[in-house]
């Protein structure tokens, strides 16, 4: 045990986070618990929800207009490692916690 994986582990207990809206939290701990395997996970089983996808492409599309035609012209990674998943989930939460829920 490290102080960084006790850290990880209570972001994940959070159940005030209004960031499991978005995520399912019991998916994100089974993330968290495979972090230390090499194998790639497929991101299309993650279960995000469709509306996370769309408010982020429009909030990208009114900010950034040619940045994201240019990043959705590119092709998709299909596959990514476990840490690198729930690692963008965790920088997701940070966000979110700080300026949308404030909890």
């Amino acid at each position: 045990k490290t102080a960084m994986r006790d850290f990880f582990a209570n972001e994940v207990a959070d159940e005030k986070s209004g960031i499991w809206e978005y995520f399912e939290r019991k998916g994100v701990a089974r993330l968290f618990e495979a972090t230390g395997h090499k194998r790639a996970l497929n991101i299309k089983r993650l279960g995000f929800k469709k509306r996370i996808k769309s408010n982020i492409l429009q909030s990208m599309t009114r900010i950034v207009p040619s940045t994201t035609a240019r990043l959705l012209a590119r092709r998709t990674q299909r596959y990514i490692e476990n840490r690198n998943v729930f690692l963008r989930i965790m920088i997701l939460k940070d966000w979110h916690d700080r300026f949308v829920s404030k909890n």
